[in-house]
């Protein structure tokens, strides 16, 4: 192979594995293979291919700066900074001047530097950027030529990316991913190259011929250092030297020391890895709806019997103001249109309906459709496919069980018709795919904005680079386990259980906190580490607990995000334990604490009595408003804001009654046999002021007889249902009547979301309870160390009772996830007092810390594009910063009463 195939072979081989991954579905089995092989090609591309231009750029003019700009977008980082450091690297051969070296200098003296410290934080430069073009600059190494083309370059990459995030930002991600993951191998083979071995050489080779036949000479480092400006085929290996045996790639983790700990949890992390393909999200609500309750097993039945509601698809065709009948035609079109495009599809109602009802009224195709509209408004079954302002038609498509072509139907109801306005369509699957998209977008924001008051707060606290590269890996470590979590336990994230990602992102932050706060108060990482691991684990056993406890809830998703949050607070412990043993000595941070921190310390300090009391008199406010606390669910509530989904199925809901309807059948056992006569008669013995009418259905082969009962209003459904209970119609032998609405269903869920909820805060409570009496070997010390606990739970039920807003399944999450959170101070302090036997106001600072920084945390959940997530981020952040001032005046002043 030639010289110039072989060093285009890696840059063509990188294009087509960057556009496999553009490709390829993002993180299927396929794709994340070859995301590895793509990294490993971006590690030679750059050794071989790229450093190959630096010492030999081509003579054309054009082509050179197009080399440069396709050159920057493989590598992800400007290539005349890369050239820079490539420059600055031969000029100091390896020294501690050298912004590459494998050397630092530390008290005066060269000490190597950590090979995963070298490999993984490679983007944190030793010399800071602006020093470096300033040194480059004075060396003749950066020319002002080539200072503009890395302003240049800069500004492609910027553009790049967020072209990328606006239009694909799953594909943003993994194209930072990648480029990460990318300059961790050529760290690695760098190291190998400049092993930091005192009294070696600063670089070292390898001579095997086939290895240097496949990386054109790239094993004769040495020999390149000695002449940069030869040819790579020219090179001939120095036999003087004693070559390495080891590839560069992989002599570097001769220098490893790792610890036991850490390696376990990264072997279970790849472990975890392998399930992440079968990772799936979906905006689906089936989730709400479970249990062995008549009315869930009715929802099942109804499903089968009559087909998933989900499959059909509504369309309000509206004539134009001055429009005649002739929009019939142009909504006849339409319907054709739909069915060529799924032949399967079924229409429930249809534009005929009009059409027959037209010619039975004798009205000409030169009236207006306003008076056709208005004088169907008034027929007792074409009315409700009528909108309230006599303006729309309503159209019903059943798909049969087939995945809806949403794009293709929203591009056909764009298209311009003479006769008809745009029309606006509706359904469950439309719904669910905007769910979907507003999840990730939640995803990104909520994430993303976490990341950032995160690391602002935690700068301004530590101010060390050390100490938020250790936090930021403690979260992501801890969140990459929690979504391995859902293909491992076989759930799909939903809209309620994917609060588990932010969930276990603050707690994970919060366990490193108190590491942290062990060193600032002037401890080695193993006396923090024994100080803390104790009282972490019972925290994390007791929040763990309060989020299995999820498992007294009916409703699938609420169970789901128990059971995947739970073992991730587990698993986020035993990646918090084992990165402190690893990591936790190499951090550094500015010991002193903040004044602003003290003052408020002391200032609680000062006011304990008196912030306590009123805190108590918080708790007997909230008893006495906890009987006005009411439970409701919707499924709008768990619809996305600002979304046209949203918009229209608010439309259909106020405009159209046929989607306010009862579901009846009628199935009685046997022997008993069904008169239809004596189901009419029970049906009109129906009375409810907002029932508009019923229809029968006659049996067929594959369906029981069944009715179907229309209202005016929704609320109106439900308390139908009731009646028919009341009046004993579900236990007439004669009817076997089974009813079905997803009105009905949240009905009932919320009776469930008290009981449940119950169960759970008393699950919860008993855990916290008992590990505080394992603590504190006292019954009476134990329940006042609850105290604090009651106080944040007191804060939601007067919020909720003052602001008159109901529970649903998701803000009821606030009462149990902060009784499961703000233990993990409780146990903390009382371990410290009794087991430690040290001043719990040394724990003062840390409280402080972690409650804000749970506060901001849950405080970025009101960004979401879902209101009960918005409820349950901006209460918990409330609810914190009261716990913290319990934690601080109440309990402390409890704990000095019982010292007295």
């Amino acid at each position: 192979m030639s010289a110039r195939l072989h060093l285009a072979l890696f840059p063509l081989l990188q294009v087509a594995a960057m556009i496999g991954l553009w490709v390829l579905p993002f993180l299927r089995t396929d794709w994340i293979l070859l995301f590895g092989v793509a990294v490993f090609i971006l590690c030679w591309n750059l050794h071989v291919s790229i450093h190959y231009l630096v010492h030999h750029p081509p003579k054309n003019k054009v082509i050179r700066y197009l080399f440069f700009l396709i050159s920057t977008l493989l590598i992800g980082l400007p290539y005349h900074y890369y050239q820079l450091l490539h420059r600055t690297h031969h000029l100091y051969n390896n020294n501690p001047r050298d912004y590459t070296s494998t050397w630092k200098e530390k008290s005066g003296q060269q000490m190597p530097r950590t090979f995963l410290g070298y490999i993984f934080f490679w983007f944190i430069p030793t010399v800071p950027l602006p020093q470096q073009i300033k040194e480059g600059r004075q060396n003749d190494l950066l020319p002002t030529k080539d200072l503009q083309l890395l302003v240049v370059e800069t500004l492609l990459l910027c553009v790049f990316y967020c072209v990328l995030f606006y239009t694909q930002p799953w594909l943003a991600l993994g194209y930072f991913v990648f480029i990460y993951f990318g300059w961790v191998l050529i760290s690695a083979q760098n190291y190998g190259q400049h092993l930091p071995r005192i009294g070696a050489p600063h670089t070292t080779s390898i001579h095997r011929k086939w290895y240097n036949i496949l990386t054109l000479n790239n094993g004769l480092h040495a020999e390149h250092h000695d002449r940069p400006q030869v040819h790579y085929h020219d090179l001939e290996p120095n036999l003087e030297l004693e070559p390495i045996q080891s590839a560069h790639l992989f002599a570097g983790l001769t220098f490893l020391k790792v610890k036991k700990s850490f390696l376990l949890v990264l072997i279970l992390l790849v472990v975890c890895l392998l399930a992440l393909p079968k990772l799936k999200l979906t905006g689906s609500l089936d989730g709400f709806a479970a249990g062995e309750t008549p009315v869930f097993v009715d929802a099942h039945a109804y499903d089968s019997l009559f087909g998933q509601s989900k499959y059909r698809y509504y369309f309000s065709v509206s004539p134009k103001a001055h429009a005649d009948l002739g929009f019939i035609n142009s909504a006849a079109e339409f319907e054709a249109a739909i069915q060529d495009l799924a032949p399967q599809v079924e229409f429930i109602s249809k534009v005929s309906q009009l059409r027959r009802f037209a010619r039975a009224r004798l009205l000409k195709n030169e009236r207006p459709a306003s008076e056709l509209l208005a004088s169907a408004a008034a027929h007792p079954q074409l009315g409700k496919l009528i909108s309230k302002n006599h303006r729309s038609f309503l159209i019903i498509a059943d798909f049969k069980g087939k995945k809806i072509p949403l794009d293709q139907l929203d591009s056909l109801q764009k298209i311009p018709r003479r006769h008809l306005k745009p029309i606006r369509g509706f359904g469950m699957q439309g719904l669910e795919a905007a769910i979907a998209h507003s999840m990730q977008e939640d995803i990104f924001k909520i994430t993303g904005l976490i990341f950032l008051l995160f690391g602002a707060y935690l700068f301004w606290r530590y101010r060390h680079w050390t100490a938020i590269i250790y936090l930021v890996c403690n979260m992501l470590l801890a969140i990459l386990a929690t979504v391995c979590l859902f293909p491992i336990f076989g759930y799909q994230m939903t809209v309620v259980s994917i609060l588990a990602l932010p969930i276990v992102l603050v707690l994970s932050l919060s366990d490193a906190i108190h590491l942290l706060g062990g060193l600032s108060k002037g401890q080695n990482s193993l006396q923090t580490i024994r100080k803390i691991w104790v009282p972490s684990l019972l925290s994390s056993l007791t929040t763990a607990l309060a989020f299995f406890s999820f498992q007294f809830n009916d409703a699938p998703n609420m169970v789901q995000l128990g059971h995947i949050t739970g073992t991730a607070v587990l698993l986020e412990f035993l990646i918090s334990m084992a990165l402190a043993q690893q990591f936790l000595e190499k951090v550094k941070l500015q010991e002193a604490e903040q004044p602003l921190i003290e003052k408020l310390s002391q200032w609680m300090q000062r006011r304990q009595k008196q912030v306590g009391l009123g805190l108590l008199g918080l708790v007997f406010i909230g008893l006495f408003l906890l009987p006005q606390l009411r439970f409701e669910a919707s499924t709008d509530d768990f619809f996305p804001k600002g979304e046209v989904v949203t918009k229209d199925h608010a439309y259909f809901q106020t405009q159209f009654n046929a989607q306010k309807v009862l579901h009846l059948w009628f199935a009685p056992q046997k022997p008993q046999k069904l008169d239809p006569n004596y189901v009419e008669q029970r049906l009109q013995a129906i009375k409810s002021p907002q029932l508009l009418h019923y229809e029968l259905h006659p049996a067929t082969a594959h369906k029981p007889l069944s009715a179907s009962l229309y209202f005016t209003e929704v609320s109106a459904i439900a308390k139908c249902y009731c009646q028919l209970q009341a009046q004993k119609f579900f236990d007439n032998a004669r009817l076997g009547l089974h009813a079905y609405s997803p009105f009905v269903v949240f009905e009932v869920v919320n009776k469930q979301v008290a009981s449940s909820l119950f169960w759970s805060l008393l699950t919860a409570s008993t855990a916290i309870v008992l590990l505080m009496l394992f603590l504190t070997k006292s019954p009476l010390q134990a329940l006042y160390g609850f105290i604090p606990n009651l106080i944040p739970l007191a804060a939601v039920v007067v919020f909720f009772v003052l602001f008159d807003q109901g529970l649903n399944m998701l803000t009821a999450l606030t009462l149990v996830v902060c009784i499961g959170l703000l233990d993990d101070d409780t146990i903390h302090v009382l371990y410290h007092k009794y087991v430690l036997k040290e001043p719990v106001t040394q724990m003062n600072a840390v409280i402080i810390h972690a409650a804000v920084l749970l506060s901001i945390g849950f405080g970025c959940f009101v960004v979401s594009n879902f209101e009960p997530t918005r409820i349950f981020g901006g209460v918990s952040a409330l609810v914190f910063l009261i716990g913290l001032l319990g934690e601080l005046t109440l309990f402390q002043w409890i704990l000095n009463r019982i010292k007295s």
